[in-house]
């Protein structure tokens, strides 16, 4: 879901899937996770899977984006928007 833009600082929450059946998060939330080291993100386009890490946008807001083979992809705004 997003606000009001399409980059990556405009993902307010998140949908997915784990072990535990399905789960939907702010990016607040998800940044806390991933942060705190003991979960893990992964977006999947079909062939190779993408880590989903934390950013800094320029004014100072953590936002959530995928990154592969240490670069920066768009794999989470190829996902539909709910």
């Amino acid at each position: 879901m997003s606000a009001g833009g399409t980059l990556h600082e405009h993902i307010v929450k998140v949908k997915g899937q784990s072990g535990n059946g399905t789960f939907e998060n702010t990016v607040s939330e998800i940044v806390e996770m991933i942060e705190s080291g003991k979960y893990t993100f992964v977006v999947t386009n079909g062939t190779k899977p993408a880590a989903v890490r934390v950013r800094v946008s320029s004014s100072g807001r953590k936002y959530i984006q995928t990154v592969s083979d240490g670069i920066w992809t768009n794999n989470l705004l190829a996902l539909p928007t709910f």
